[in-house]
């Protein structure tokens, strides 16, 4: 299993020369947006 954060349908895998590369693409973090508020 893989954890949340990797886009499991975008894995690839690929073994070469005797080398195995594993790509797992994370997802992009999403980040609050910030609204300054005045208050008097």
């Amino acid at each position: 299993t893989v954890p949340e954060t990797v886009i499991a349908e975008k894995i690839e895998g690929k073994y070469e020369d005797g080398i195995l590369n594993i790509v797992l693409p994370k997802l992009e973090e999403v980040k609050g947006i910030s609204k300054k508020i005045e208050i008097s």
